[in-house]
């Protein structure tokens, strides 16, 4: 496990995965990233081991991925929401100054 700034992601992380995203998984020379994706794949190469982390049940893996999907907007407005937040801060800074 490799823990990456993600503010100052370094070369190498972003030669092995364009995007820049996390979680990234590096086995056998494959490199998996992007949430979802990372569990279904942990999900099939360790398939013999219990419990699952995605339900095999369809429907119940269909609830969970609506569940992530609301859960991914909510987090995503937040996020741009800290980030407003935060150029707000350094602008009264700048102007107290």
């Amino acid at each position: 496990m490799v823990n990456v700034h993600l503010k100052r992601k370094p070369d190498w992380f972003v030669a092995r995965n364009p995007l820049g995203k996390v979680p990234t998984i590096e086995r056998d020379n494959v490199v998996i990233y992007d949430s979802p994706i990372t569990v279904e794949w942990i999900d099939a190469v360790y398939d013999t081991y219990a419990p699952t982390i995605v339900p095999k049940d369809p429907t119940e893996r269909a609830r969970q991925k609506i569940v992530v999907e609301r859960l991914m907007g909510v987090s995503l407005a937040y996020y741009e929401l800290c980030i407003v937040c935060r150029r707000c801060r350094v602008r009264a800074h700048t102007y107290a100054l």
